[in-house]
């Protein structure tokens, strides 16, 4: 049958639930990457950062980020321009977090070592940390305890199907030789 779910049960649920809808800090950001072995010897290490504060001078310099990037960044999303879409707090290594969520909106970090190698990373938008407001969630509040008592119906149904049911066996299965 239908099931309803009112508005009482959704606010309660909110309220119990209240770190559940609460936003992270996000960026949209942009990367360019130069990657560097962990074992790496001083001299690639030197070449690395060469490149990476060459790529810098460039994009201080106004050629546009996207462009140096697809260039000379070793990042699986080169191709897309650097470009990371948002990110949450923890997604990337401690190094990046740290550089890109000191960021101002619209601000480029200079070149940083992280676990990868050396990055630059530019910042283009940013969303504070919020707790959404019920009425953002209200309708997936609904659907989650909807779901919830649908299933406990239907396990109540089977168990009920069950104890009036009659199982017999009609095939018999030889058991197979060997541990198990």
């Amino acid at each position: 049958g239908k099931i309803e779910v009112t508005d009482e049960e959704v606010a309660k649920y909110y309220e119990e639930n209240k770190a559940r809808f609460q936003q992270k800090e996000q960026i949209k950001a942009s990367r360019v990457l130069v990657r560097l072995a962990k074992n790496a010897s001083k001299e690639d290490e030197k070449k690395a950062r060469t490149t990476a504060q060459a790529a810098y001078k460039d994009i201080k310099g106004g050629k546009p980020f996207a462009e140096i990037a697809k260039k000379i960044s070793q990042a699986p999303e080169a191709a897309r321009g650097g470009d990371l879409g948002w990110l949450r707090r923890g997604r990337m290594a401690p190094a990046f977090d740290n550089a890109a969520f000191g960021l101002k909106e619209g601000k480029l970090s200079k070149v940083i070592k992280t676990n990868r190698g050396f990055e630059i990373i530019k910042v283009w938008a940013k969303k504070e940390a919020r707790q959404k407001p019920l009425d953002e969630v209200k309708e997936s509040i609904q659907t989650s305890i909807s779901a919830r008592v649908r299933n406990e119906k239907r396990r109540e149904v089977m168990l009920e199907l069950r104890k009036g049911a009659k199982v017999e066996q009609l095939i018999k299965f030889a058991r197979p030789k060997g541990p198990r």
